[in-house]
């Protein structure tokens, strides 16, 4: 008897989802907005498990509720019903939007998943991350001043300041490196249990064309602090394979308090560490949400409104000089894709200190004006 290849793979990962499960805990409990089913009950599970994204198996793996036998249980959004709030979505990039340039697939990273008290983070695990080169008058080899990141196969959010000359020292964006990780090397590795490991050489990209929001420093210093950059190729996401992935931007009647709950989003870059030197690997670290308050009194009249107010409420843990630009990230509840949530705009001096948290660009304010300053 034949059986559809989907379906027998489909059936082979419930097992080993069962498996693992097994393996590790007889039971979890699930979070409010889902209630435990059986898998086969759970469209929006079976979706993701049949996406054919190898990376999604670990969002179904990470809420697998009860294992009995061969059957298997997992946490599944509760419906939305005319007096119930609405149930957490799970997706696996951007909704088709017919005006929209956005890739349907984003936000996979690799692996699973100064910077202040910042760690290194796999190769791989954040594919959309983007090193901005600058050259200064009379050198050809470039600084790294600033980050960005992958949106879709042309373009590179990040700040306007990353992109005016009087906050980066007269130098001019000349270069950028797309599937980075180590800015000294022309490919990364790293040694594994059966050897070592490398990946593809990043991509070194140039600039077309740049894009500053209309408001930038109108309102205030560093107000309104985004820009796009058109690169001057076009990258192929499925033979960049997963060096190379975008981010996706949030999705309407995104709201970022109620999204991210009491959980800690990640910045990554190459900046400043708490030593005083650049970083050239990437570095990860998670940073608290502050109390937009917090912000008010400490940048008073420069905390103006289309911001995030990131950090400070732990002595050492920030983004810093260098990750300027840089994107702030995090998934829903039950895991990938990552949506980028802000962008990093300005912080206090020195970096990492309690009670000065660092101000970040909100992406959802300005989604629509990216979406519309994209071009094919």
């Amino acid at each position: 008897m034949k059986m559809n290849f989907k379906l027998f793979r489909m059936l082979l990962e419930i097992l080993l989802l069962t498996a693992s499960f097994c393996n590790a805990q007889r039971s979890n409990k699930c979070n409010p907005g889902s209630q435990c089913k059986p898998l086969s009950s759970c469209p929006q599970m079976l979706d993701i498990l049949n996406s054919g994204i190898d990376s999604n198996l670990q969002i179904v793996r990470n809420n697998i509720c009860y294992s009995v036998r061969s059957k298997t249980g997992v946490c599944c959004p509760t419906p939305l019903t005319s007096s119930a709030t609405k149930a957490p979505e799970i997706t696996i990039g951007h909704p088709a939007e017919s005006v929209s340039l956005l890739p349907a697939k984003c936000g996979l990273p690799a692996t699973e998943v100064k910077i202040i008290n910042g760690s290194p983070a796999l190769i791989g695990a954040f594919p959309w991350m983007a090193a901005l080169g600058y050259t200064a008058p009379g050198r050809s080899k470039p600084s790294f001043l600033c980050a960005g990141s992958v949106i879709n196969s042309k373009y590179v959010l990040t700040a306007a300041h990353c992109l005016d000359p009087n906050e980066i020292g007269g130098h001019t964006l000349s270069v950028i490196h797309l599937g980075d990780y180590d800015l000294t090397t022309d490919k990364d590795c790293e040694r594994k249990s059966l050897g070592l490991k490398c990946f593809p050489p990043h991509i070194v990209a140039g600039v077309e064309d740049t894009v500053l929001h209309p408001k930038y420093n109108t309102r205030a210093k560093s107000s309104d602090d985004v820009a796009l950059i058109r690169l001057n190729l076009t990258v192929d996401f499925d033979s960049s394979s997963a060096t190379i992935q975008p981010v996706c931007l949030p999705p309407k009647g995104f709201n970022f308090r109620a999204f991210a709950g009491n959980r800690t989003p990640i910045a990554a870059g190459w900046g400043l560490t708490e030593h005083g030197n650049r970083s050239n690997i990437l570095l990860r670290v998670n940073v608290p949400i502050a109390n937009d308050t917090l912000c008010k009194e400490r940048y008073k009249g420069k905390f103006v409104g289309n911001q995030l107010c990131i950090g400070g409420t732990e002595e050492g843990f920030d983004t810093c000089r260098g990750d300027s630009g840089g994107p702030l990230f995090m998934t829903n509840q039950y895991g990938p894709p990552f949506y980028q949530v802000g962008i990093v705009s300005f912080g206090p001096l020195p970096c990492g200190v309690y009670r000065s948290p660092g101000v970040y660009a909100n992406v959802f304010d300005y989604r629509d004006w990216i979406i519309n300053n994209l071009r094919p």
